[in-house]
């Protein structure tokens, strides 16, 4: 039996077979991608509205990257400190790498930013937009120093000439245009392409350059006369990303016909073609020793692939989210993918894992999720929500990480401490804790405190309440992993009398021979004594008890 579709990107209707229902694959008009379903297709929709959406517990923390739709480009600075992102709402972006927080945001185009890139020194931005506009800032004071202006559609690419004179932009208006930066003279057009172009990229020794778009041509041009000096062919369809590797010899393209290839630009041909995506191959780079190769698009994958044979290494799938742009790190395999919810990861290129999710503004909260130890920033709606880490996908409370409020807690839970109100100083220590997850001295002070309240509990002779307490005991020691060195070896040793006190009640003021050798099995995993030893054989003998200390 057939099922009949209608594709929303063409109109066009078509049948397929009842088994592909829930598949994914693209329609084969115009190679839209799709999600079958019995009556239609669903398609993800961009997270575009900044209006908070009614959160359902239990679902993914979605990281909040600042942007909201689609980021259209992204670069590294040299060093690997800062990503630059240019996004559909409008603004530039700079991030820092290593705590994931907004540096930077420049506004002045009006619409889209499409393209936005560094200059050599680091010092300077060239951006270009929706508006027609092609713009230059300067990053210390944030300032848009000069607007060009003369194309006739939109910019779709722009890029640093590496001398630092000149900067290229690439437009709908089937132009690529060169600009003296000092003076803002568009000093040449150059006309051969015969639809939009798309994407630029640059040769980092300045020697040469490549523009590609719709007419599927990869056009390479020489920089000391603006003149084209070869056609590349080989795409089947529209190129709509372009980059390059740090010499210059190589060079990656995506195509709307599912496939990225690679080319020596110096023989002038195509070294490999890279064949997997079902959809529109929409974003590329290269890693700069041309080791790696990164692909996105329409087909919600990001692809890494062994660059020199051509062979992929792993696919990661993203939540219903096209990925719109890639980018290398300059000194590092980091790459980073950004999807059209707004959306910026950070994976390792070797191994495929995901090292953080740049995003933070200055309303946004900072949480520590208590299983992986990952920080992450979240819209202030969430602050206390449950929800799952979208690193590890565990159930956890997002309470707000604040290392001088958890500080401030800790420092009053000692007090109350040595005063003896050691109820008071549990609750104030995991108060603490959930402000700080990674607060290890509020961790060991609670090991520590639940010990002292599950001694009293025990002298006092009650002994099923010194049990949870000890129970407790072995519960915060467990909590943050790992153990700073520093702490390890006292707070195993709270661990291990915990356990092995609990043991011995359980056994001889309890009855509860089974407990008990669980317990003794739990002291064993912390340290071996002749003592837990001997206890274990007792238990496992059943001899009378000897005194309790």
């Amino acid at each position: 039996m057939a099922i009949e579709v209608t594709c929303p990107g063409c109109g066009r209707t078509f049948r397929v077979a009842e088994r592909a229902a829930g598949k994914k694959g693209a329609c084969p008009h115009c190679g839209t991608f799709i999600v079958i379903a019995e009556k239609h297709f669903d398609v993800p929709a961009a997270n575009t509205g900044s209006r908070p959406r009614e959160w359902k517990p239990g679902a993914v923390f979605p990281a909040f990257a600042g942007h909201e739709g689609h980021v259209h480009s992204l670069q590294w600075s040299r060093g690997g400190q800062l990503v630059l992102s240019a996004g559909g709402d409008g603004t530039i972006r700079l991030w820092e790498a290593s705590t994931g927080r907004e540096e930077l945001r420049l506004g002045g185009h009006d619409g889209g930013v499409l393209s936005a890139a560094f200059g050599l020194d680091g010092g300077y931005i060239l951006s270009g937009g929706s508006d027609k506009d092609v713009k230059l800032w300067k990053i210390s004071s944030g300032k848009c120093l000069r607007t060009f202006q003369g194309h006739e559609g939109q910019v779709n690419a722009v890029a640093f000439c590496p001398t630092g004179r000149y900067g290229l932009s690439a437009s709908s208006d089937k132009t690529v245009r060169i600009w003296e930066l000092a003076s803002g003279k568009c000093i040449k057009i150059l006309k051969k392409h015969k639809a939009v172009v798309t994407s630029l990229a640059c040769d980092p020794a300045g020697e040469h350059f490549l523009s590609g778009g719709y007419d599927k041509i990869l056009r390479l041009w020489r920089s000391a006369k603006w003149k084209q000096a070869a056609r590349l062919k080989g795409h089947g369809g529209p190129i709509l990303d372009l980059c390059a590797n740090a010499d210059g010899g190589l060079a990656i393209s995506g195509s709307a016909d599912r496939t990225a290839a690679i080319w020596d630009i110096v023989r002038q041909r195509a070294l490999r073609v890279l064949k997997g995506h079902l959809s529109s191959v929409d974003a590329v780079a290269l890693s700069l020793d041309g080791a790696f190769a990164a692909t996105g698009g329409a087909d919600w994958t990001l692809r890494i692939w062994d660059a020199k044979k051509g062979k992929r290494r792993f696919s990661i799938e993203t939540e219903g989210q096209s990925i719109t742009a890639v980018g290398f790190d300059t000194e590092s395999p980091r790459l980073a993918a950004a999807d059209s919810s707004g959306r910026i990861r950070l994976y390792d290129a070797r191994t495929g894992e995901m090292i953080s999710i740049l995003g933070g503004t200055e309303d946004s909260v900072t949480v520590l999720c208590p299983h992986c130890l990952r920080k992450m920033h979240l819209p202030p709606h969430l602050a206390g929500a449950e929800g799952r880490c979208p690193y590890c996908d565990r159930p956890f409370s997002a309470a707000v990480w604040s290392p001088h409020e958890s500080e401030r807690l800790y420092e009053g839970a000692i007090n109350l401490m040595h005063e003896g109100h050691l109820e008071r100083a549990l609750g104030v220590l995991e108060e603490a804790i959930e402000k700080q997850f990674d607060n290890y001295d509020a961790h060991f002070r609670a090991v520590k405190c639940a010990r002292r309240m599950a001694k009293n509990f025990e002298q006092s002779d009650e002994y099923a309440e010194a049990v949870a307490m000890l129970q407790k005991t072995l519960e915060l020691f467990r909590r943050p992993r790992p153990w700073p060195a520093r702490l390890h070896a006292d707070a195993s040793r709270l661990a291990y009398e915990a356990a092995f006190t609990a043991a011995k009640i359980c056994r001889y003021k309890l009855s509860q021979t089974e407990r008990a050798m669980e317990y003794c099995r739990t002291a064993s995993t912390f340290l071996t004594t002749p003592e837990l030893e001997d206890l274990m054989e007792r238990i496992a003998q059943g001899a009378p008890p000897p005194e309790l200390g």
